[in-house]
């Protein structure tokens, strides 16, 4: 009973992998400008969230 389950998660794998698109190469000049990209949101984002840290800090006093 047990091959058989894992037969079947196997064969499942297998369809979903296959099924999925496959990933597109990108020009070094494209991922990097992702890269940045990502970078400047991510810095933005703890920015946001030096502010709130800071908001709570002067509400416990």
């Amino acid at each position: 009973m047990k091959f058989v389950l894992f037969s079947l998660l196997l064969v499942c794998l297998l369809f979903l992998t296959s099924c999925s698109p496959s990933p597109t190469l990108n020009s070094s000049s494209d991922l990097e400008e992702e890269i940045l990209t990502e970078n400047l949101r991510l810095k933005e984002k703890i920015k946001d969230m030096e502010k709130e840290i800071d908001q709570l800090k002067k509400h416990q006093n």
